[in-house]
């Protein structure tokens, strides 16, 4: 079995504290995208996994691996998998590329074993895994809480695309929070405007409502990443920020044509780093 896992840029990102078991408390849209790792899932003896990216981990530490035994401990099942993941999505770069794996080979597996886990089901396991892994059970755009496990399905009449941009320089999300420490810039914002906007297709509206706590913190670590959000601005993108908690910068462009333009533009200016032209998903 082959699956696409997608990235996400997160259209709004706020912190509303630090609970009692010391993970933040969050509130989020997540927007998947679509640039892809692609999982191939095939029933085996045993547990395998093998990855395109050598600097990604092969063992118990990659999430894909961890959402394998995870399912074989909840369901009793003794079975096996061999996995195979061709990555494209920038590894810790503020895409949720290794939460979307874990996702993708959640629903695959519990297909291809036959499980018949419902889709509550699948969003509860996934929550042991990490903030976004529930998100991406469900996707493409949704309103999430709480660590990230309380997943809220929004609808979205927009049609847009996204400009990726990423240094390669990693910016791990241990650290950005680390420096977050626990002040907030204080600023009253929730992602009302965002829902809206998603909901009417009003670019301009998104773009108005996007937010981002760690935008700052991140830009601090890494400086370059607040000259890549105005020349993102510059090239036409009504909207640009840092996703997640880095180090990938997003701009949002009304039209295919002008994503690519902006990303064609930008390749030249920054000659190594990643970007990519995506579009957001809608179904």
């Amino acid at each position: 079995m082959k699956v696409r896992a997608p990235a996400k840029v997160n259209l709004f990102l706020g912190i509303r504290g630090v609970r009692p078991d010391g993970y933040r408390e969050l509130e989020t849209v997540i927007q998947a995208v679509g640039l892809y790792d692609v999982i191939e899932v095939t029933s085996g003896d045993g547990l395998s996994l093998y990855c395109s990216d050598p600097s990604v981990p092969a063992d118990g530490r990659n999430l894909a691996m961890k959402a394998a035994r995870l399912l074989i401990d909840r369901s009793g099942e003794r079975k096996g998998a061999s996995i195979r993941m061709e990555k494209r999505i920038p590894v810790a770069g503020g895409m949720g590329g290794g939460s979307s794996d874990g996702a993708a080979v959640l629903k695959a597996l519990n297909e291809l074993w036959g499980l018949g886990y419902t889709r509550e089901r699948l969003v509860s396991i996934a929550a042991c895994l990490g903030s976004d892994v529930p998100f991406f059970v469900d996707g493409p755009v949704a309103l999430c809480r709480g660590r990230g496990e309380i997943v809220e399905p929004l609808d979205s009449a927009s049609d847009f695309w996204v400009v990726l941009v990423n240094p390669r320089e990693p910016l791990y999300t241990k650290a950005v929070y680390g420096e977050l420490g626990d002040g907030l810039t204080g600023e009253d914002r929730d992602a009302g405007a965002v829902i809206e906007g998603l909901k009417k297709g009003d670019l301009g509206m998104i773009a108005g409502g996007m937010h981002n706590e760690l935008d700052g913190v991140a830009c601090r670590l890494l400086p370059v990443l607040d000259s890549v959000k105005k020349r993102l601005l510059e090239a036409g993108c009504p909207g640009a920020m840092v996703s997640g908690s880095g180090p990938t910068v997003f701009g949002i462009a009304e039209t295919e044509q002008a994503a690519r333009e902006i990303a064609s533009a930008l390749r030249k200016e920054y000659p190594g780093y990643f970007v990519e032209a995506a579009p957001a998903l809608t179904a």
